[in-house]
């Protein structure tokens, strides 16, 4: 009846501080998608004197609002779970900037006064390229 089944090997069980940082993980994003619809329908129906005094209309309005921030919210993270998007953390600040040289010590000291830039365009293309 289990013959088919693999016998659980030592190196398969799971971490029990990945899936409580997981956990946590997925609790804060809950919470953050909450405090931020929440936020907007306060905002709204505040802010909703200035449409309406209607109580209902300005209900209406923030729903609306929050709604929206709800479903923008919720298809942000759908996409982060649903596709392999490289993270940023994994990838070169080079990476992110194709053609872009890289940020060095002697390039942040240099400084070009306005009073250079004619100067510089005056000289002959041989010295420039020195």
């Amino acid at each position: 009846m289990v013959s088919g089944v693999a016998p659980s090997k030592p190196s398969e069980e799971k971490n029990v501080g990945r899936e409580l940082r997981d956990a946590g993980r997925v609790l804060a994003a809950v919470v953050n998608v909450v405090c931020s619809m929440a936020a907007v329908f306060v905002a709204l129906f505040y802010f909703g004197d200035s449409v309406t005094r209607d109580v209902a209309m300005k209900t209406l309005l923030a729903l609306g609002g929050a709604l929206i921030v709800g479903v923008a919210e919720g298809w942000f993270f759908a996409r982060d779970w649903l596709f392999d998007v490289p993270s940023f953390e994994k990838r070169s600040a080079i990476d992110h900037a194709p053609g872009a040289l890289p940020p060095t010590k002697a390039a942040a000291k240099v400084q070009v006064n306005a009073s250079d830039v004619p100067r510089i365009n005056k000289q002959p293309e041989a010295e420039r390229e020195k």
